[in-house]
This record gives structure tokens, sequence and C-alpha cells, in this order.
């Protein structure tokens, strides 16, 4: 019986590494041309990415070239947007959170790096003064980008932090040409109070930068370099922290070292992720105090219509509408930390519940506006459904939270999109992965540790009441207390059909992340778009009430049928951005798309030499 178990583990292990030879170690190197396009789509054959800037796609395709996986590839490529993008991104950024597929795990993962309140936070400290918890010192939560990108590394990829780090180091030594928006956002107030900010982002004569200059970021360099030679914690617990900490606390801050302690275990999450089946596809997104949750209700709610047969219409808007406004009012009054309060994620993500929401919808008129539902009753799995190993919850309350009895005057209004940057990568087994990260606004708090070259995030802003609210609700999940994770709005996500790798893709814009992830996926799998025009299609966007806003582009035939219908429509012409790899399950093809409404996204991917270099413009 013995040898018998064993020749079968054997036989298990030898097929695993037949279909995934990156199950136990590196691949060979993908051996092909890189491919970019800013203006359309890519058709990949070994690797491909899609991400908020040209060079951080490079640094991707070139870490496939090398050898890496999906991992590699989408850490690399974060880093080096930390250096390219660091408006939306950086070292000092609150986080974020990585869904990967890796065909020789049971299921994909979430490597969840939300931020958290400094140990010494109070929950009253910004009632009488809300502007500081948008910028400055005490806007500030901890920087948990890099420990979520070193433990994802750490368990998932295949090569070494050094080497992933490298394409940012080179790209901070040898700067790279600022375009017209990033040049614009140096131009904060906000960044001019601090010493830091403006001996980083003005030149040496303190004049400003100007489209086309060349921008090297020494300083930056530099730490990158501490964090390629010492490993992640020298921005936690070595010298580089203490000097960011020290800094902050000279300056009335309130972050210390503690806040940093165990950070692999206190800011670093590895979970199973949300998920749903819709229309047999099986999609997986972050499920903890993030935009996940929200994304598998609407799209739990649309599952009992024929969205399909109604097409990109007044009809199919409608319906999506309408199913948007019911979960936000769920979102915005239960969910939060559910260590520190008592969250129904499982009840908000079940069908059954979904299916009371969904009677609420009328197919011919809209609502003003949504009230929460309650989950409650539909809640069996607790929040022990999404962890991996045992957690102790002992610090939530034992009675479930309801939100108080609301006026449509009481109804928090659209907050405007945050800076945020999302990153898909692909490569050739298959292997994919989804990221979304963050400083919040543009450069975070403003504030950067001189010397250092790294901005810190304003995370402080997302507690509750802050955005929204002049007055506290007693208990509310997401009050701001020390120590606490934040609600965020991120929720990358990758799907499958039939066990096999089909899309990742995720979406940037603060609160509108999740409607333009839902009109990503839903203008894909409901109504056949290629990926180039699902990313391109006009947007809308509304949450607990109407106004809906909708993009410039939108048709004007829609628009004055859902008018009909009840809608009042706002116009707007700023919208975030969303990058998708979809995957041709016939032919194993990877068409990537970068957005086009973004003056610095791009599509990368590897072809195999010879091969035309298939980009597509549109």
């Amino acid at each position: 019986m013995r040898t018998l178990r064993l020749l079968c583990a054997c036989t298990a292990l030898l097929a695993m590494l037949i279909v995934d030879p990156r199950a136990w170690g590196p691949a060979a190197p993908a051996d092909g041309e890189i491919v970019t396009s800013m203006t359309g789509s890519v058709a990949a054959d070994l690797g491909a990415a899609s991400s908020e800037h040209t060079l951080v796609s490079r640094a991707a395709m070139e870490t496939l070239q090398k050898g890496g996986n999906a991992v590699d590839a989408m850490i690399a490529a974060a880093f080096a947007m930390t250096v390219v993008k660091n408006g939306a991104n950086g070292l000092g950024g609150y986080g974020g959170a990585m869904v990967i597929y890796r065909r020789d795990l049971p299921e994909p993962v979430v490597v969840d790096f939300n931020t958290r309140a400094p140990l010494a936070a109070k929950t009253d400290m910004f009632y009488k003064d809300r502007k500081a918890a948008e910028s400055g010192i005490l806007s500030i939560s901890t920087w948990n980008t890099v420990a979520g990108l070193a433990v994802a590394l750490e368990r998932y990829g295949t090569m070494k932090w050094s080497d992933v780090i490298q394409p940012a180091v080179r790209y901070a030594e040898e700067g790279f040409r600022l375009t017209p928006g990033f040049a614009r956002g140096l131009r904060s107030p906000d960044l001019l109070k601090w010493a830091g900010s403006k001996a980083t982002y003005t030149k040496p004569d303190g004049t400003f930068y100007e489209p086309g200059d060349l921008f090297v970021q020494k300083d930056l360099a530099g730490s990158l370099r501490t964090l390629q030679q010492e490993g992640p914690d020298a921005i936690y617990t070595g010298a580089l922290a203490k000097k960011m900490v020290d800094y902050l606390r000279s300056e009335g801050g309130i972050m210390a070292m503690e806040d940093f302690a165990n950070w692999r275990e206190r800011h670093v999450r590895v979970l199973r992720p949300a998920h749903t089946n819709y229309r047999g596809y099986d999609l997986y997104t972050s499920p903890i105090a993030t935009g996940g949750e929200n994304l598998i209700e609407i799209l739990n709610v649309l599952k009992g219509f024929d969205l399909p047969k109604m097409g990109f219409s007044a009809d199919g808007v409608h319906h999506v509408i309408e199913a948007y406004k019911l979960a936000w009012a769920d979102r915005l009054w239960y969910v939060g930390d559910p260590w520190r309060a008592k969250v129904p994620y499982t009840g908000l993500m079940s069908d059954e519940y979904a299916a009371t929401r969904r009677t609420l919808i009328d197919p011919e008129v809209a609502f003003p506006y949504a009230r929460p539902g309650d989950p409650w009753k539909f809640d069996r799995g607790g929040i022990e459904s999404y962890l991996t190993k045992p957690s102790d919850v002992r610090n939530a309350p034992a009675r479930p939270w309801q939100p108080p009895i609301l006026l449509a005057r009481d109804i928090p209004p659209m907050a405007p999109e945050g800076d945020t940057a999302t990153t898909s990568t692909m490569d050739g087994n298959g292997n994919m992965v989804a990221l979304t990260m963050t400083v919040r606004s543009n450069l975070g708090s403003g504030v950067t540790v001189p010397g250092t070259g790294i901005s810190l995030n304003n995370g402080m802003g997302l507690f509750h009441p802050l955005e929204f609210d002049p007055e506290p609700v007693p208990d509310h999940p997401n009050r701001l207390e020390g120590g606490k994770i934040v609600l965020n709005n991120m929720n990358a996500f990758v799907i499958l059909k039939d066990k096999q790798p089909l899309m990742t893709g995720g979406g940037a814009g603060g609160r509108r992340i999740q409607t333009e992830c839902l009109e990503l996926i839903i203008n894909v799998l409901d109504w056949k778009m290629d990926v180039r025009e699902a990313v391109s299609a006009p947007r809308y966007h509304v949450e607990q009430k109407e106004p809906v806003a909708v993009e410039e582009a939108f048709p004007y035939g829609i628009a004055k049928e859902l008018e009909k219908r009840g809608h009042r429509l706002n116009a707007e012409r700023r919208w975030g951005s969303v990058h998708a790899i979809l995957r041709d399950l016939a032919t194993g093809k990877m068409h990537a798309s970068g957005e086009p409404r973004s003056e610095t996204a791009a599509a990368g991917g590897i072809v195999r030499r010879g091969a035309a270099t298939a980009t597509t413009a549109r």
C-alpha cells in the first residue's frame, strides 16, 4: 500500500510538471521579439502585458524574455511604475491587490496588501480638519506596496528580487521624457509645501519641468538600489524605514517603527479569491475591503437578465445602472475591515441575496436612489471563507451592524476619481496576473521624504466619514481606528473558461474602478466585443443615487432612451483607465489592449521571431 501511494504521488507530480514547468522553477527564455502599441492592441504568442506606461509594459516583456513567469513580469512592471507613473504609484504607495492564476495551483490566489491606519490614529482626529486627511503628514497611512510585491515574488515568482527591480533602477537613473499630463501634475501647490517634494519635482533652479523634459530621479534610484541590496526589510525595519519615520515624526506625524513590525504578517494577506460563475465563466477577484465584493454582487444581480439579447442598448445599460445602485448602497454601508467590524461578505456575494436585490429593478423605470438591503440572513461562511490560514477575528463585534434609516439627502454623492494604476500580464504558459495599486491622489499626501525620492500616500482619506459624511456614523464598519485596514476601490480580476485561462484585467480611477471593470467584463462576455473594443467603449457610472455620469462619447440615442426611463445623465470628459489581456482559447494567442484615453498607456507582447508583429489600431 505504501509503495502504491508513493507511485501515485510521483505520477501526480510528474503530470503537474509536464503541464506547467514553471511549477518547479524558471522557464526557458521567451525567444521572440517585443512589440508594443500605444494606439491599438497587440496579438502575442509568448507573453503579453497591458499597463499605464510604455516603459512599464517593456519592463514586463524584458522579464518574460529572460525566463520569468507572469508574476515576475508583473513585479518588474510594478516597480517600473513606481518610477515612471509615480503620481499614481510609488514606493510610498498605500498598496493594492494582486490576483494570480498559475496552472499548477488548484485555484487563483489573491495577494492583498491594502494599507492600515497608523497605530496611534484616533477615530475623531479629522472631524475638525477634514483637509488634513487628504494631504500632508497626517494623511499618510502605512506604505504597503513593497510588502505586497515582495510576498508575491517569494511565493509565486521565480526570479531574484534584485533582478525584477533593475528596470526601475534604470528608468530612475537614466530618466524618461515627461508627458504633458505628468508635467502638469508636478505643478500641484501641495508639493511645493515640502522641501523633499520641491527638490524632487522641480528643476535645480526652482522652475517647473515642462513636457518633453528628461526627468531623472537620482534619490529614488538610490532608494531602489538600497532595496535591491538589502531586500524589502529596508523600507520597513531598516535604515531607510527609520529615515522615513523619523522625518514624519519631526514634521508632526504619528507613524512609528512599530507600525511596520512583522510587516509580512500585518501588511500582506494571501487570500482565497472572491468568485462567481457568470454565464459559464469563472471570475476571481479580491474579496476583503476592496471593490471585489461590489463587482461580484453586481455580476450576480445581472445574471438574472438576458444582457446578451439586450445588447449594448438602452435596455441593457438601464439594467446595469440599476444593479450599480443596489450594490453601491450595500457597499457604502456594510463594508470595512472584518477584523475590526462584523461584515457580511459572503452574504453580499451570494447568489441568493442577489436574487432578492434583482426583484427591485423595474425594467422600464429608473429609481432615483437605492437603500441598502439585508444581506445578513444570507451570510453563512464568514470571513474565514477567504482565509488560507486561521485568523484571530475576536476584535470584530458579535452583533451584526445595520445601517441607519437613510433619507435621500443622506446618501453620499459620487466621489471624484483617484490616481491609481493597473497592470495585466500573461506568459506563454497561460499563467496570468492582474494588479491594481495606488498612492490614492496625484502624488498622494504631497510629502516626499528628503534624500529618498519617495513620495508618500494619502490613504487616510478613505476612512469613513472622511470622503462624504460631515458627521460620524456610530459603529460604521469603515470608521477610522488605529491599525485598521481601510476600504479601497480596487478589484483586479482574472477569468477562466472551462478551467482554461481567458482574461486578466483591472481598472484605475477611484470609485469608478468597479463600474469600469464591470463594463469591460460584460462588453466581452455578453456583448462579444474584442478586447480593444471592450476597453474603448463609452463608459457610464453611478453609485447609490442619480445622476449617472456618462462619457462624452456615449451614444446620443441610448442617452435619450435612458432619460425617458427617468435617468438623469451628466456628460463628463475625464475617466479612469482599464487594462486587459484576452486569450484566444483555440489558438492560445494573447490579445492585449492599453487604455486609449491615456497619454502613456501601452500594450506589449512577445511574438515569435519571423512572425508578423500583429498589432491593430482602432
